[in-house]
């Protein structure tokens, strides 16, 4: 899971031990009724906590009070998955910490945009807040108020270093960030910062396989989390997730149950839909191990339902930055245009013919520059506006098919396959082939060899039709196209592989 704790949080969590003890009653009552919010209404009830963060910064005496208002209004869009008013909200307070130059919650706030554009995607526009994070937080004087942000701005790097499954990468962020964090005074946020460092630690080594040393760093958040408070905290739930994937790849069926459970109802309560998403998958897998198929479908579902809401939101997200971009590129050019035509009309009054003989060849020329530049953004935009969660909802489409026969249409084309999964084919195409390692012919061709072996196998009777019956029943245009297919999955024709099974059968006492 890529998300955790997001970054927004810490930076209000922060804050509490950044401000010093005020004398000042109206920031007094602001703090009072800030942190209440944060910690008591906005888990159970953000629409009323968006109310509240609302009149906050309504009645701000401080710039700094403005800011912390507006960030806590941020944090309330994000719990309701409304990312663009996130991101408005603290632009918002950005330019607030920027007129008043107030370099730390600069720092922070790019810290927020970094994370909001990773969990769209957008990498490479997330990497260029977090650089500015960086480079704001080394022009902070106080030494923990500067640990502090480092701290959250290495563990971000580690959730970038997820998203490009470079695992190893991430655990060395983590741990930098977990050595950083630990130079802070003693306080809950302190040990809630290291334990979710240690739990990421312990998510990517179970990536890598290293399911002891995972075991270890997921107890050791755990004992963490446990000092900062007693509450069933999200933080928790994520470690229960991990502790429950680690007890199904080692078959303990009874104490994986009691981990995911204790996991499912943190991801209910919580109503996070990254945790819930995470659980959800760890379900399915508990109950394909204990082989209970109508729980598998029931949670496989609900995993699916999320997914898809996510791709959806992170679609429109993704066309809202590149619409925002395109509309500045057009403010731009009709603003130079306006004045390259007041140019030429000066010009057109004393060269007419030439200016018209030249606007014609700059036409033609700027055509041919802008198909190429068309063609240039059809090649990059998959790779540059698809984000995991859509890649990983057409991945989870494609393999649910795969259990039906939609993929034994003798008509299936990859436009047909685009269509019942409503994307377009070049997104289909790139999962084919960077999860399936294939061609789309070559993936559908699997797909049906796999099923007629597994077919021919079980059904006796089914061995003794001709070759171009099976090639029809299973998709094939002919004979000798199901026999090519067959060899190049299997090694062997598809007659080789009946008189084997029958062979088989006959050596069976």
């Amino acid at each position: 899971m890529k998300h955790f704790v997001p970054l927004i949080s810490c930076v209000l969590l922060l804050t509490q031990n950044t401000l010093a003890q005020s004398t000042d009653p109206q920031q007094k009552t602001f703090d009072s009724v800030f942190y209440y919010t944060y910690m008591n209404v906005a888990a159970s009830d953000p629409d009323h906590a968006l109310k509240i963060a609302d009149s906050l910064y309504k009645t701000s005496a401080t710039s700094t009070q403005k800011i912390r208002s507006l960030m806590l209004i941020s944090d309330m869009y994000y719990r309701k998955s409304n990312r663009d008013s996130t991101l408005h909200y603290a632009l918002k307070a950005d330019r607030i910490a920027t007129s008043e130059r107030i370099t730390a919650w600069r720092a922070r706030i790019y810290g927020v945009l970094s994370t909001q554009y990773r969990k769209s995607g957008l990498l490479n526009n997330g990497y260029k807040f977090l650089d500015k994070a960086q480079e704001l937080c080394e022009k902070v004087d106080q030494g923990e108020l500067s640990n502090q942000i480092q701290g959250q701005i290495y563990q971000e790097r580690g959730f970038y270093a997820q998203e490009e499954n470079d695992y190893e990468q991430a655990i060395a962020y983590f741990q930098t960030s977990d050595t950083i964090l630990r130079r802070l005074p003693d306080s809950p946020q302190k040990v809630t910062f290291r334990a979710q460092s240690k739990e990421r630690i312990g998510a990517n080594l179970f990536k890598l396989g290293v399911i002891d040393s995972a075991k270890y760093y997921f107890n050791k958040a755990l004992e963490l989390e446990a000092r900062a408070s007693r509450a069933e905290t999200v933080i928790k739930g994520y470690i229960y997730k991990g502790l429950g994937e680690i007890a199904i790849v080692n078959r303990e069926k009874e104490l994986a149950y009691e981990l995911l459970s204790k996991a499912l109802a943190v991801a209910e309560a919580s109503k996070l839909q990254e945790l819930n998403m995470g659980v959800f998958l760890a379900m399915t897998k508990y109950y394909k191990l204990v082989g209970d198929i109508e729980n598998y479908t029931l949670y496989n579902q609900k995993y699916l339902d999320i997914i898809t809401k996510r791709s959806k939101r992170e679609r429109d997200f993704a066309n809202m930055v590149v619409a925002k971009t395109d509309k500045k590129l057009k403010e731009a050019l009709f603003t130079r245009n306006t004045v390259t035509f007041i140019m030429a009309g000066l010009c057109f009054l004393v060269l007419l013919g030439v200016g018209i003989y030249f606007y014609g060849r700059r036409r033609k020329l700027k055509n041919k520059q802008n198909k190429a530049h068309l063609h240039q953004n059809d090649q990059a935009s998959t790779k540059e506006y698809m984000s995991k969660e859509t890649s990983d909802c057409i991945l989870a489409e494609l393999e649910a098919l795969e259990h039906d026969d939609f993929y034994l249409k003798s008509n299936l084309s990859l436009s047909l396959l685009a269509n019942k999964l409503n994307v377009n084919t070049r997104y289909v195409s790139y999962v084919i082939n960077r999860n399936k390692g294939l061609g789309f012919n070559s993936y559908v061709n699997e797909i049906r060899v796999r099923r007629s072996m597994a077919e021919l196998e079980n059904n006796p009777e089914l061995r003794t039709y001709k070759i171009a019956y099976l090639a029809e029943k299973y998709g094939f245009s002919s004979h000798s196209k199901y026999t090519a297919a067959f060899k190049a999955v299997t090694g062997i024709t598809p007659s080789i592989f009946i008189t084997r099974l029958q062979d088989n059968k006959k050596g069976t006492p």
